[in-house]
């Protein structure tokens, strides 16, 4: 009786692999959109940490941002220093997961 391993198979101990060459061929992640996803999540650690700056210390010139979305400020500003740091938290998060997008898409996320 033989062994179901694969290397009991006549072509495999031939060196003919039992796929194709499409299927042995090594696969590339699709840069493009390793990309735009690695901006993207850059783009949101940079508005995160801007946030946090402008909720952690009041009174700089960057508490002009808020003018865009006043309403959001009168929301956020009365819980204080705990989501300034949030947000920093939030800011770190998002700018390690572009890092590891910007590694997948220069294929170096071995």
């Amino acid at each position: 009786m033989q062994s179901r391993c694969y290397a009991n198979y006549p072509s495999r101990r031939r060196g003919i692999g039992l796929y194709s060459a499409d299927a042995r061929r090594e696969r590339r992640p699709k840069t493009r959109g390793f990309t735009a996803i690695g901006i993207f999540l850059f783009f949101g650690a940079m508005m995160a940490i801007l946030a946090a700056t402008t909720l952690l210390w009041r009174g700089t010139a960057l508490d002009r941002v808020w003018t865009l979305n006043p309403s959001a400020y009168k929301q956020l500003a009365p819980l204080g220093r705990w989501v300034g740091i949030a947000f920093l938290l939030l800011g770190s998060a998002l700018g390690t997961a572009g890092l590891g997008c910007s590694d997948a898409a220069s294929g170096d996320g071995d």
